[in-house]
């Protein structure tokens, strides 16, 4: 029995509240360790000063776009995943991953080349002053980049979660949480980066994270990635490239 036959069997035959339980658990740490990489940043900047701290909450607001689109494709998806799976229309969940996939990586691809254009009117309309934009800037202009990766960690995290891997999504998401909290401090302090610092250990860690999902859905361990792309790529005419 491979891993995907194995999860379908957990999904269907494993007392509820044992099921619960065990796919609900690693579920809460993820999404806890996923709320603390701003607190993290927030705790550590805090040490350098006031402007440094006021332009980590300026960006903060930026971070709620990124998590409300991974929420809007991932969950939504997962959502319905979940329910095809019971009905083993398996081919209608690569279908749909493949729909919420590819729009949420659009859109978020679409609203960080916005967010970069404009940026010093986005962020004076948030309340960045001529004494905090310069900070701002630092901090902001590499954590708008890691959004991508951000919306892809938690689209896959919700997808993954819904086929019963929640113990494989927790660990990607405690490995980056951990990386950030590790590269923080050294990169800030250690390396005299300041608040740019803390911007590029976000974003090594939400690379990490990314990596994990990587090593997973190249593995073939889930349902959704090879198809995702094959798809795609039948709509583009391309697919002899595979």
């Amino acid at each position: 029995m491979d891993g995907n036959q194995k999860r379908i069997y957990l999904l269907e035959k494993e007392d509820v509240r044992k099921l619960l339980l065990k796919l609900g658990m690693p579920t809460m740490i993820g999404m806890i360790v996923s709320a603390l990489y701003n607190i993290v940043d927030a705790f550590f900047v805090g040490r350098l000063g006031t402007l440094q701290t006021a332009a980590v909450s300026l960006v903060y607001p930026l971070t709620m776009v990124g998590t409300g689109i991974g929420l809007l494709f991932g969950s939504g998806a997962g959502s319905y995943i979940s329910r095809l799976l019971g009905k083993k229309e398996y081919e209608e969940v690569k279908i749909c991953s493949s729909i919420a996939f590819f729009s949420g990586i659009f859109l978020i691809a679409v609203l960080v080349t916005i967010m970069l254009l404009f940026f010093n009117p986005l962020m004076n309309s948030l309340g960045a002053t001529d004494n905090t934009l310069y900070y701002v800037r630092e901090y902001g202009l590499i954590y708008i980049l890691g959004l991508i990766f951000n919306v892809f960690n938690i689209m896959m995290n919700n997808m993954i979660v819904a086929e019963g891997s929640s113990s494989f999504s927790m660990t990607a998401m405690l490995f980056g949480g951990l990386t950030n909290f590790i590269l923080d401090p050294v990169l800030i302090f250690g390396c005299h980066m300041g608040v740019s610092g803390a911007a590029i250990a976000t974003l090594i860690s939400q690379l990490v994270s990314t990596s994990f999902y990587g090593f997973y859905i190249l593995k073939g361990h889930t349902f959704l990635f090879m198809y995702l792309i094959k798809n795609q790529l039948k709509y583009w005419k391309l697919e002899e490239l595979l």
